[in-house]
């Protein structure tokens, strides 16, 4: 997913190869080298999913290596971006954010706490954010592409999709959010019973048969997403309707939207 955010919004760098590698290793250990660090330094007081799925790798050299290329990968992507500042006097600032907010997400997560919350909480906002702002756009260029076309019966997706909506769209979301995890602990985990008060009058269910049926189910949302980010990130691919749609540019908005491009670059 964060290289595909980097893909989209580098997608008007400089095509050097060697400033194109650079970008990619820079983002790719952003996220490897807290995973590293995770394996070579368990046990710890939380999981990716469930306990001891991930293993200790009893290797101190693994660790050193990684931190190494890790350093070298951003020293290596900010001297590349300050000499792109200095000939160019832009700063493409999107895809600065994300690879920054991304290396802080993880190793704050990761590396600097020791901590299910912390772990969690940096981890969901970096990989959330990202996917709400696209799709707000997605559904605010469609509402310009097609007026008439309804979001929900008699809601428009122009009438939707605009800022005096945002904090419906948010919280439609959170909602969404909240009822999927509130099942997931009040039917499976029964771990947070303060945070999921409400989900806490439904019973546990402990008949294995079940479960198999069960959780595949409260994964599907999950397994979408991973299903889609393998898909959704072909910016190669010519003339996709998505790509349409969440590029496209009014007479209204191509203005803004050209101007505060060229000011990223």
């Amino acid at each position: 997913q964060q290289y595909g955010f980097m893909m989209i919004y580098g997608r008007k760098d400089s095509a050097l190869p060697w400033a194109k590698t650079i970008d990619k290793v820079a983002i790719y250990m952003a996220t490897l080298y807290p995973l590293i660090y995770w394996h070579t330094h368990l046990p710890k007081h939380f999981d990716w999913f469930v306990e001891h799925d991930f293993i200790a790798v009893q290797i101190p050299v693994l660790h050193g290596v990684g931190l190494a290329v890790y350093a070298c990968a951003l020293m290596a992507y900010a001297i590349k971006e300050i000499r792109s500042f200095l000939q160019n006097k832009t700063i493409n600032i999107p895809k600065n954010l994300l690879i920054i907010g991304t290396a802080i997400s993880w190793f704050v997560g990761i590396v600097t706490f020791n901590n299910d919350l912390a772990f969690t909480a940096t981890n969901v906002i970096a990989h959330g954010i990202p996917y709400i702002t696209l799709i707000w756009i997605y559904g605010r260029n469609r509402g310009e592409r097609s007026p008439t076309l309804e979001f929900f019966r008699g809601l428009s997706f122009k009438r939707f999709f605009t800022p005096m909506m945002i904090p419906l769209f948010i919280g439609t979301l959170v909602l969404l959010g909240y009822t999927e995890e509130g099942l997931w602990d009040g039917l499976i985990w029964t771990e947070h019973k303060h945070f999921f008060h409400l989900f806490q009058t439904l019973p546990a269910v402990n008949d294995k048969a079940l479960i198999s049926w069960l959780i595949p189910l409260l994964a599907l949302p999950q397994m979408t997403h991973y299903v889609l980010d393998a898909y959704i990130w072909r910016m190669n691919w010519p003339n996709t309707e998505w790509k349409k749609i969440l590029f496209y540019q009014s007479q209204e908005n191509a203005p803004v939207i050209h101007s505060s491009v060229e000011r990223a670059r």
